[in-house]
């Protein structure tokens, strides 16, 4: 076979399964997001045309790994990180935190500085487990407000 050939097979310039999956992801059923945590991945972290309702929606039916997905995604709007926020989930309140892009109220702001003091009480109480707040959430809260 010549080099030729050889070369013009490594670069063909077909479909990519890559590509595949983020053209599906931009077409799922929202509902997706509350699938099993390797199904809704690549949705949560491929898809740019997530309502805030859908996710909103899906941290509040899912899992603390789905939570913990939508907490990284670019862009999150003031609703969807208060939604995280309401989650109580210490380790998903941090990777919010450390999301640079997100936008996060004050009202939220005031809720997390609430949770250094103590655990999530009230109306948080119906959500899944909650995890007691960590001292380090609160290093992350004074680092992300400067």
């Amino acid at each position: 076979m010549s080099e030729q050939a050889f070369s013009s097979r490594r670069s063909w310039k077909g479909p990519s399964p890559a590509g595949d999956a983020q053209r599906t992801a931009q077409h799922a059923d929202p509902s997706l997001l509350r699938d099993e945590i390797e199904i809704a991945r690549p949705l949560l972290e491929g898809c740019l045309n997530l309502s805030d309702a859908d996710l909103v929606d899906c941290i509040g039916r899912a899992t603390p790994d789905h939570w913990r997905l939508a907490a990284a995604r670019r862009g999150l709007s003031e609703l969807v990180s208060e939604s995280i926020v309401a989650t109580g989930d210490v380790p998903t309140i941090e990777i919010l935190l450390c999301n640079d892009s997100a936008k996060i109220s004050a009202p939220a702001v005031e809720v997390m500085v609430a949770y250094t003091r103590e655990p999530p009480l009230g109306a948080l109480a119906a959500a899944p487990q909650r995890t007691a707040p960590q001292p380090c959430l609160c290093d992350v809260l004074v680092v992300r407000c400067l």
